[in-house]
């Protein structure tokens, strides 16, 4: 976020006001928070920093088309600044639209060459569209952004605002806000690869309770000089280092990492190292209740020589390129001249072949459910149904189909019902399998009379976890998604307090 810089006595009241907004946002508290740098707009209409900061609370609320409107504004009032540049670049590529987060990464980069964060981002728009981590240009800007800003420190909130009222005075002046008893703070390390597959952290650690030290953990030795070589003081490390696919190096560096300290830990690097999609599906698929698909890992040589020789493979067949998500360089192939044509115009060097696994129901739909394990326990988090066999729930026929809305509500409500013993006890032996603290899976389902039988799609700790836009229609998912969030808070708390022997 932005922050107001405290100049003068003439500004105490606005920065007063500003730093109070800020902390209810922190604790998503956005409908006060809203108000207050409303408020603020009012008498400082061009403010930079309060539409940044309106614009970043907008997107976290699920106002997107308003988070467009303040980065905008932002640009508008301060072309030289490149901030709201950044955080717009940022939403645009969690969208996915790759091309609009490049656009504004370099708009970002051009009014302030050194912003670390737009390297970073850069650097991950890159990779995204294809281009290899040891490019000139991606391990440039990753050398930029992480090089140059190894750790990152996000402040914890020591007092609880969340009861606190705040209202404008006549004047346009608000009153101090009523803090609450200080309470314990935990540090918590957590480490990050920077390539696009690290676990979304900041959900899940509530500033209310810990104090967040992001670690890029490819960076190691650049970030232990800062330090004197010494890992910062910290009550828990998070290993958020979530895809074994791509990121095998930076696991092996965040073992340099185990060995500098004695705090507890989520997700053990050994358990994501097992992760990787051909590992998963052979392991999973011993377990009963459970069809994987069949999944062998191809070089583009070996690949079009057997599009060529036209033997080894069974159509139809999924390939998509490892490490990349929401179905970017991942397609449905029919015959071996699709293949031939696929490869011809996409790039990489690694590929996967999946066995494809219908997860067509009678009615024609298709559906993905995503179900979060947390500390031992396993919380429904949303069903995708869409037309289309590769299913997202951004692209799925949810907003148009109450039918559909109302079999998610079922789910969500009852997930054990919906599925059936068989599926749920699958689900259970999966995360026992896994061993990680936090993780999710996509999975389908096979009807077979009463019961059913899951079809793995994919499982590790990548998932994201993101409140439902604010629309009233999405009501009946904030329930489940709370309770998933309230769940990884109680891990991290729970890990943070755990004795050290």
């Amino acid at each position: 976020m932005a922050h107001f810089p405290h100049t003068s006595p003439t500004n105490a009241d606005f920065a007063s006001v500003f730093e109070q907004a800020q902390a209810l946002a922190l604790q998503r508290q956005y409908g006060p928070a809203q108000s207050l740098y409303l408020g603020l707009l009012k008498d400082h209409p061009e403010n930079h920093e309060v539409l940044v900061n309106l614009g970043i609370l907008a997107y976290e609320s699920g106002h997107t088309s308003a988070a467009k409107t303040a980065y905008a504004e932002a640009v508008r009032v301060a072309p030289e600044r490149g901030l709201a540049h950044l955080h717009w670049g940022h939403l645009l590529l969690h969208a996915g639209d790759l091309s609009g987060a490049l656009i504004h990464y370099e708009c970002a980069l051009a009014a302030e060459p050194a912003l670390a964060a737009a390297h970073q981002g850069l650097s991950v728009v890159l990779l995204e569209q294809g281009h290899a981590a040891e490019s000139e240009m991606v391990l440039k800007h990753r050398e930029l952004g992480f090089g140059s800003q190894p750790w990152v420190t996000y402040p914890a909130l020591r007092f609880d605002l969340s009861s606190a009222s705040y209202r404008f005075s006549a004047d346009g002046h608000a009153p101090a806000a009523k803090e609450g008893q200080p309470h314990r703070i935990y540090k918590v390390l957590v480490l990050l690869a920077g390539r696009g597959g690290d676990v979304p952290w900041r959900p899940l650690l509530d500033p209310r309770h810990f104090e967040v030290t992001t670690l890029a953990v490819d960076f190691l030795d650049t970030a232990l000089q800062a330090k004197n070589g010494q890992l910062p003081p910290h009550d828990l490390v998070f290993n958020a280092v979530g895809d074994a696919d791509v990121s095998g190096a930076s696991l092996l560096a965040a073992e340099r990492v185990k060995a500098m300290t004695a705090a507890p830990w989520v997700n053990s690097i050994q358990a994501v190292l097992a992760t990787g999609r051909a590992n998963n599906a052979q392991r999973l698929a011993q377990l009963p209740g459970v069809r994987s698909p069949h999944i062998r890992e191809w070089s583009r040589t070996a690949l079009l020589a057997a599009s060529e020789a036209q033997t080894d493979l069974v159509f139809p067949l999924l390939l998509r390129r490892p490490g990349f998500q929401t179905g970017k360089y991942f397609a449905k192939l029919d015959s071996f001249s699709e293949l031939k044509t696929y490869l011809g115009k996409e790039p990489g060097e690694r590929w996967l072949t999946l066995a494809y696994l219908n997860a067509q129901g009678v009615d024609g739909a298709y559906r993905k459910y995503r179900v979060m394990m947390i500390d031992g326990a396993l919380y429904p988090l949303h069903l995708a149904i869409s037309n289309l066999w590769k299913v997202h729930y951004f692209s799925a026929a949810m907003q148009d189909k109450a039918e559909h809305r109302a079999e998610e509500q079922r789910f969500l409500s009852d997930p054990k019902g919906v599925l059936g013993t068989a599926v749920w006890t699958a689900l259970q032996a999966i995360q026992a399998e896994l061993g990680l603290d936090y993780a999710g899976i996509d999975f389908g389902l096979q009807r077979h009379g009463e019961q059913g039988e899951l079809l793995f799609f994919e499982a590790n700790a990548t998932m994201v976890m993101a409140l439902p836009p604010a629309d009233p229609m999405w009501d009946y998912r904030r329930a489940a998604t709370e309770r998933a969030m309230a769940a990884a808070t109680a891990l991290f708390l729970k890990k943070a307090q755990a004795p050290r022997w």
